[in-house]
């Protein structure tokens, strides 16, 4: 008796496991590398969907009225707002095709409200953002329903936007559900998206990415302030990158423009890429390694000999690269004739790439000077750690304050040796002018470290214009 009961209960189940089997392959999951099927809520069941990488954001999949074309369909929670991000769905990475996005829409609830809507978007791919690569949306088509009343059934449809098809890169589509005035939830079903399915990560061919471009300036006299007039290196700064498939740093571009040395001393440039050990690096290129000592043993791979971390040298003669034409330095004096800017390009190329975490930001590239040709003596930008070469013994002497833990290459009121403003375009001081002579907001946005005055550098009424450096007329 209880071997036949134990059969029966067997039996009811594997009808159960067919059923529901029976159910999912009528309504196929998408497959990457093909076209992204019809979004029908057919599944039933949003975790699914969920699965494949599509997104709900106060959005469900249910059944009853607001299922528009089959048994079921997605169920907005109440729309209260015209925020694009409060209720919305999401695709999964695909490639679009051109042709129109169709769907069905309604307000599904009685009730007043003074408007509602569907807003369509795309999101960009965006290699530098590590935790879901999405870059910031861009709207570009929006339906507004002209009838507020409940249960009428719209068949929305939009044109793909041209500027994502056909160009090789990754995107997503938000829809987004909006209105102001009442409340009340919306309905929509059949998302017909034009698309190839890529899946939960975008599959890239090498994609080239861009850092923030921005300026270097220095003040070589560390430990001392000196004259402080932050032009003994003034460079202009270009990183570009190069992503493959598994999205790993396969190589970086660096361009660097020399604007101005106002150095007494004959200084090296250099970079250190903090947490890249040097035998990930493959090759260096393009290090100019003329003028001056020869400060620096290099590895085969380009990278300096005996580093913890991948150093490489950007020039190693301030005064190869920039010749004085009388005074201190060069383009810092107006009563001297103009140098034109040297480019140094460099190229790095690692073994196996590097996780974007590793170099997520330009805050991964910890720049430096060494000074008046002694390699132990290095310049580094605020609270950037020394290199394993570093003379450690110069610090907390002169007007430093580093106590070789958590604080670097500061005054013991806050004021920097080094700075990287993320700007196009930055004005520097006149030889000799200490740079919060040229910029009068300079010290109190230091010494507050950057709470007070943020714009000193941007505000025209925070300049002195008769101490900052212009290219002398011929």
């Amino acid at each position: 008796m209880k071997n036949n009961k134990m059969k029966m209960i067997m039996k009811k189940i594997f009808i159960s496991i067919v059923i529901s089997l029976f159910s999912l392959s009528s309504f196929a999951l998408d497959v990457p590398g093909e076209a992204l099927k019809v979004m029908d809520s057919e599944l039933g069941d949003r975790t699914i969907y969920q699965a494949q990488c599509w997104s709900f954001g106060a959005t469900s999949i249910t059944t009853g009225t607001y299922a528009l074309a089959g048994t079921y369909g997605i169920r907005t929670n109440n729309v209260s707002s015209l925020s694009a991000t409060s209720t919305w769905i999401k695709t999964p990475w695909i490639t679009p095709h051109s042709g129109n996005i169709t769907m069905k829409a309604k307000i599904a609830e009685n009730g007043a409200r003074n408007s509602r809507g569907v807003i369509f978007y795309y999101v960009p791919y965006e290699p530098l953002n590590i935790f879901t690569g999405e870059g910031i949306p861009v709207k570009f088509a929006e339906y507004w329903f002209d009838n507020l009343s409940a249960g009428t059934l719209r068949d929305i449809s939009v044109a793909m936007p041209s500027t994502i098809v056909g160009n090789g890169q990754p995107f997503k589509i938000r829809i987004s559900f909006v209105g102001d005035g009442g409340t009340g939830r919306m309905a929509a079903d059949n998302i017909n998206i034009p698309a190839t399915f890529l899946g939960c990560t975008p599959v890239v061919a090498p994609v080239e990415f861009s850092y923030p471009k921005g300026y270097l300036i220095f003040e070589d006299n560390w430990p001392s302030k000196a004259d402080y007039d932050f032009n003994d290196l003034v460079a202009l700064y270009d990183i570009k990158g190069m992503l493959n498939s598994s999205n790993n740093i396969t190589e970086l571009t660096a361009k660097f423009v020399v604007k101005a040395s106002g150095a007494g001393y004959n200084n090296a440039f250099c970079l250190q890429l903090d947490g890249i050990a040097p035998n990930k690096i493959q090759s260096v290129t393009g290090s100019n390694l003329n003028g001056g000592q020869t400060l620096f043993t290099l590895s085969g791979n380009g990278t300096e000999a005996g580093q913890t971390y991948a150093n490489i040298v950007i020039f190693q003669s301030s005064n190869t690269i920039m010749p004085s034409t009388g005074g201190v330095g060069a383009n810092t004096d107006p009563r001297h004739s103009y140098v034109t800017p040297k480019t140094i390009e460099l190229k790095i190329k690692f073994n196996s790439g590097v996780s974007r975490t590793d170099l997520q930001d330009i805050t991964k590239f910890n720049f430096y000077l060494v000074a008046d040709q002694t390699r132990g003596k290095e310049v580094h930008l605020p609270d950037f750690k020394p290199t394993s070469k570093a003379n450690t013994s110069l610090f907390g002497t002169g007007h430093d304050f580093s106590n070789g833990s958590d604080r670097f290459y500061k005054t013991a009121s806050g004021l920097p040796w080094g700075l990287n403003i993320v700007v196009d375009d930055f004005e520097y001081s006149i030889e000799k002018i200490s740079i919060d002579k040229a910029y009068t907001k300079f010290v109190e946005w230091a010494e507050s470290n950057g709470v007070l005055f943020p714009d000193w550098y941007l505000n025209s009424l925070y300049k002195n214009r008769t101490n900052i450096y212009t290219i002398p007329q011929k």
